[in-house]
């Protein structure tokens, strides 16, 4: 005869129910663990390409290179000598400069610092696009005893150097006179609307090299500051004895359009006459590839993540969703 309490359930095993109960909570909350985890796999998987980007960055670094620049200089005494040395992929390293054969072979210059007492040695140093970046030591009013080997050094646990021959000669017995000063303004007349702007100012003042230059666009001093589009930089390069200075502006509009002028210090005025194009629709230009990629050691294909590192990850979730 059937017992009435079991047959309605009631008389059941107290341990059977717990082992239900526990088999019901396990089944729910398997799924959530295998989303959860899923979850976590998904997210190391996004991190994959910039992780290998910066391991690339630093496995990859190109070695540094001199590029080709004059070996022999030769200047007449009481002149300024420029000896050249450019460097390609100098990354974080430093270049110093030292005299050959000197009493003490402490350097003259490290980087952009001077490390002797002496105002007539200084350091030009300006970069250029393609990880190029030059280092001039500049020696002023130079002397006969100046003469010599002097060694621009890369600071590196490899040796790099590179010599440059400093011959002093007389002075020139015929005086010549100062240029005067002069100013020229360079950059394209006719720009598409939306291509950038570049317009580039070179003021020499003569004797010596100007103070300062302004920019006017018809008739009204420019001021970059209130305009997050437009650029000014500045420079003055002893080298060639001039203050530089360019213009920039990123994405032009109609309203750049203008006559664009240019004063030093020293009172000389040129200018330039711009006009924006409007440009049709089938004459926009494509958008050229990023050149830092391949100068990194690889284009954005070469950033994912390997097949090796897709298959572990693979078999990772196979293994989750089997348990």
């Amino acid at each position: 005869m059937l017992d009435p309490l079991r047959s309605c359930g009631c008389g059941v095993n107290l341990r059977d129910r717990q082992e239900a109960d526990q088999h019901r909570w396990c089944s729910l909350r398997r799924p959530a663990y295998h989303v959860t985890l899923l979850l976590v796999l998904t997210l190391l998987l996004l991190q994959v390409p910039h992780i290998r980007s910066e391991y690339l960055n630093q496995s990859t670094e190109m070695p540094p290179v001199f590029l080709d620049t004059a070996t022999n200089v030769t200047v007449s005494q009481g002149a300024m000598a420029i000896l050249p040395c450019t460097v390609r992929h100098l990354g974080t390293r430093q270049v110093a400069w030292r005299r050959v054969g000197a009493k003490d072979s402490h350097f003259l210059t490290v980087g952009e610092s001077t490390w002797v007492r002496n105002k007539k040695v200084m350091v030009e140093h300006h970069k250029e696009p393609g990880y190029i970046s030059h280092w001039d030591l500049l020696l002023m009013d130079v002397a006969k005893e100046d003469g010599g080997v002097y060694e621009c050094q890369i600071t590196d646990k490899e040796k790099y150097v590179r010599h440059v021959t400093l011959e002093v000669s007389d002075a020139e017995s015929v005086s010549t006179s100062p240029p005067q000063p002069a100013i020229t303004v360079k950059g394209k007349q006719y720009v598409e609307m939306g291509n950038p702007i570049h317009l580039v100012c070179k003021a020499t003042g003569g004797a010596q090299i100007p103070e300062d230059v302004d920019w006017f666009k018809d008739g009204i001093r420019i001021d970059s500051t209130r305009d997050s589009k437009m650029v000014i930089t500045k420079l003055r390069s002893l080298e060639q004895q001039a203050f530089i200075s360019e213009l920039i502006i990123d994405h032009s509009r109609l309203r750049d359009s203008g006559n664009y002028i240019c004063r030093s210090s020293e009172i000389a005025i040129d200018s330039l006459k711009v006009t924006v194009l409007v440009a049709s629709k089938g004459n926009v230009k494509r958008q050229e590839p990023d050149e830092t990629t391949s100068e990194l050691g690889g284009s954005s294909s070469d950033r994912r993540p390997s097949r090796v590192l897709w298959l572990v990850l693979m078999c990772c979730v196979v293994c989750v969703l089997t348990t």
